[in-house]
């Protein structure tokens, strides 16, 4: 609580002076030169970071709407989270087979002599968080993002190389 305060206090402390110099009060009138403009700049420059952090504070006090505000999710209708074992599926032969949601594809091009490899972020139906698995090689054109998808995969040392790619 105490740092939501001072920020508010150093928001609008800097708030104050610009609107002093803009509308001019005796003594100090900067506004028709180049000094007055660049001095209103440096404090709402200095005001904007103390701002953005009361409005962080308070949406996570829950007193904004937003994202960050502690609200119940349990009271949201919703499709339950399908357990692990339905997003990833290992059969004997070391395949492996997950579902959901590709997220994000990043390509790694690696030093001569290694594997290139990319890092793929998946979620699943209804899980708040998305899985990260590394494939080897570029996999950017095989996994298009936002795609629901059923990959087959087959896990080797450190990276997985895609057997199949399937649409849901």
């Amino acid at each position: 609580m105490g740092m939501l305060i001072v920020s508010i206090l150093m928001a609008t402390l800097p708030l104050i002076l610009a609107a002093l110099l803009i509308f001019g009060v005796e003594g100090a009138d900067l506004t028709p030169t180049m000094d007055g403009l660049f001095m209103v700049i440096i404090l709402l420059t200095i005001s904007a970071p103390f701002g953005i952090n009361v409005l962080l504070e308070l949406r996570e006090m829950g007193l904004l709407p937003g994202p960050l505000g502690k609200k119940d999710d349990a009271a949201k209708p919703g499709k339950p989270v399908p357990p692990l074992e339905t997003r990833m599926m290992a059969s004997p032969d070391g395949v492996h087979t997950y579902r959901g949601t590709v997220k994000g594809v990043l390509y790694f091009e690696a030093g001569v002599g290694q594997h290139n490899k990319s890092l793929v972020t998946l979620k699943a139906a209804g899980a708040k968080t998305g899985d990260q698995l590394v494939f080897t090689g570029d996999v950017r054109n095989a996994l298009p993002l936002e795609k629901d998808l059923e990959i087959s995969y087959r896990t080797s040392g450190e990276s997985s190389t895609i057997l199949t790619v399937r649409d849901l």
